[in-house]
């Protein structure tokens, strides 16, 4: 009887299985020790950014967004929605500082990414996180 081992699936079918990553104990953002850590972060960003707002004004939440964006995104972002949700005038502040550190953030990560990555790596991401800046950049200034 003749075999016909894979002739038959489609395609995408006709992988090889590929290998299962393993969760790690300090490495599942559902783990309460994780949980934790994210809170204080937020904590620590929301007074932060009401402080620097209060004796920097917009120029401040500017600021500490910037900071922030250097590690984490989220925080901010979070601070940031519960400042516009606070204040209705205070949106589009609110979403230029959200701008502000995911530039940070892609800056960060694209200097990780050219001093750590291999040269193949650095060609196909540096352009692109450079044209995600431009955009960022523009949009910040529009908003």
């Amino acid at each position: 009887m003749l075999k016909l081992d894979g002739l038959l699936r489609p395609p995408w079918r006709r992988r090889r299985a590929q290998e299962r990553g393993e969760v790690k104990p300090g490495q599942n953002p559902f783990e309460l020790d994780e949980a934790i850590k994210f809170g204080v972060l937020f904590g620590v960003v929301v007074v932060v950014a009401k402080a620097a707002q209060v004796y920097l004004g917009e120029a401040g939440l500017y600021l500490a967004a910037g900071i922030a964006g250097l590690t984490d995104v989220d925080a901010i972002t979070l601070a940031m929605a519960d400042l516009a949700r606070g204040d209705p005038q205070n949106l589009n502040v609110a979403a230029r500082a959200i701008v502000i550190a995911a530039l940070a953030n892609t800056l960060v990560k694209s200097g990780l990414t050219a001093g750590l990555g291999s040269p193949e790596l650095r060609r196909l991401t540096l352009p692109i996180s450079g044209m995600l800046f431009v955009a960022g950049a523009i949009a910040a200034a529009l908003i």
